[in-house]
C-alpha cells in the first residue's frame, strides 16, 4: 500500500501530503506513515479499527461482533468467509443488509441513516462495492487479522484520532489502546456521536487535523 501511495504522490508531484483513513483503512494509512514519515504532513484516523487480537479492545461491541472477530483472529479464513457472505447478500438485497447492520449501531447512528435517504445511499454504496464480487473484500478482511508487518510503536508521525463516544464498532477500549501504543497522538472523542457521526462533523475534522506540532492529547467535552 505504501509503495502505491508513494508512486501516486510522485506522479502528482506531491512532495508532502496528508492522509485520512476510516475504520479498517487504519492499518493502510499507518503503513504509509511508517514507510515515508518525512512526506506526511498529517495522518488522521476516523473511527479506526485496530488490531483485534489485543485483549479487551473489543469491549463495548455487540456480542455477535465480538464472537466473529474472535473467530477471525484465530483463523483469517473466517473473516474472509464472513465478508464473502456479506458480499453475496449485498448483491441480492442490499437494503436488507443495511437494515440488518443497523442492529449493530447506536440509535444516533440509526438516525443518521434514516435522514436524507441514508439507507438507500448506503444500500447503493454496498451494491457498488461488491459489483465485481467479494474476493477483494475477503482478502482485506483476512489481511486485517493477519500480521500487519509493523507495530503501532513504529509509527513516527503524529496521528490524529477522531471517534464518537457512542461508536459501538470502534469502542472506547480500542481508542484507549491506540492512545497508549502510538508514540505521538492527538485523540478527540466527541460525546453523543456514533460511528457515522463523522458524516456530519467532517468540516470540523478537516479544520482540526492540521494542528501545530506537539499538541497534547485531548478529549472534547472533558475537563
Amino acid at each position: 500500500m505504501a509503495d502505491d501511495v508513494r508512486a501516486l504522490a510522485d506522479a502528482l508531484q506531491l512532495q508532502h501530503f496528508s492522509l485520512m483513513a476510516f475504520s479498517s483503512g487504519m492499518p493502510y494509512a499507518l503503513a504509509c506513515a511508517v514507510a515515508m514519515p518525512e512526506r506526511l504532513q498529517a495522518v488522521a484516523i476516523i473511527g479506526g479499527l485496530g488490531r483485534l487480537d489485543v485483549p479487551g479492545v473489543t469491549d463495548g461491541m455487540q456480542v455477535e461482533r465480538q464472537i466473529i472477530y474472535a473467530l477471525a483472529t484465530r483463523s483469517p479464513r473466517v473473516g474472509a468467509l464472513w465478508m464473502r457472505l456479506i458480499g453475496r447478500a449485498a448483491t441480492r438485497a442490499p437494503e436488507r443488509v443495511v437494515r440488518q447492520q443497523m442492529r449493530y449501531l447506536a440509535s444516533v447512528d440509526q438516525d443518521v441513516l434514516r435522514r436524507n435517504g441514508g439507507i438507500a445511499l448506503r444500500a447503493a454504496d454496498l451494491q457498488e462495492a461488491f459489483l465485481q464480487g467479494a474476493a477483494a473484500a475477503a482478502d482485506e478482511a483476512a489481511l486485517h487479522v493477519s500480521d500487519w508487518g509493523f507495530a503501532l510503536a513504529d509509527v513516527g508521525p503524529e496521528v490524529y484520532l477522531w471517534n464518537g463516544a457512542l461508536d459501538w464498532s470502534h469502542p472506547i477500549a480500542m481508542v484507549e489502546h491506540h492512545v497508549r501504543e502510538l508514540p505521538r497522538v492527538r485523540s478527540v472523542v466527541v460525546p453523543d456521536v456514533g460511528a457515522l457521526g463523522y458524516m456530519e462533523c467532517l468540516p470540523a475534522i478537516l479544520a482540526d487535523m492540521l494542528p501545530g506540532p506537539g499538541s497534547p492529547i485531548r478529549t472534547v467535552g472533558s475537563d
